[in-house]
């Protein structure tokens, strides 16, 4: 399976929850920019955790030139994260973690395959990672670390088949 880039959202919620590890789960290895890996280590269990991953080898750093062409057009619009990590996966053509409404607009006019939390967590109940109920305590918890997620998400989880 091709690695995935991701935004810091996803990771950032998942870290601060615990949840984290379901990622490899669905993914072999995640790729993140120099900006994301700023973005989610501002914690030293953060930290930790995604230095285990990097030495193992399933997540990875990984660079743009500065002079990025695609990356500066994008900064126009977005923060430094988003734009970088949309920039690496147009560049390397890769698919997407990101949920930021705008960021996700953007990838998907340039044509970069995008998945969210909520996609993540559907994907894990559709390969039976995850039951519903334990879908919707994550989404619980991320909601009590202050993740926000629209009620219609929630609702796709809710409406979920049981298994």
């Amino acid at each position: 399976m091709k690695p995935i880039v991701s935004d810091s959202s996803t990771l950032i919620v998942l870290l601060d929850t615990g949840y984290f590890p379901l990622l490899f789960d669905l993914f072999d290895s995640l790729c993140i920019t120099d900006e994301v890996w700023e973005e989610i280590t501002y914690r030293a269990d953060h930290r930790a955790t995604i230095g285990h991953r990097i030495e193992e080898g399933t997540l990875r750093r990984c660079s743009l030139p500065h002079d990025d062409p695609l990356r500066a057009m994008l900064r126009l619009r977005l923060d430094r994260g988003e734009a970088a990590s949309i920039a690496l996966a147009k560049n390397r053509g890769l698919p997407l973690i990101i949920d930021e409404r705008r960021g996700r607009k953007i990838a998907r006019e340039l044509g970069i395959p995008i998945i969210g939390f909520v996609g993540i967590l559907l994907k894990l109940m559709e390969k039976k990672h995850l039951t519903r109920h334990t879908a919707l305590q994550i989404v619980d918890a991320a909601e009590a670390n202050d993740f926000y997620l629209a009620p219609s998400l929630k609702e796709m989880i809710r409406n979920y088949p049981a298994h």
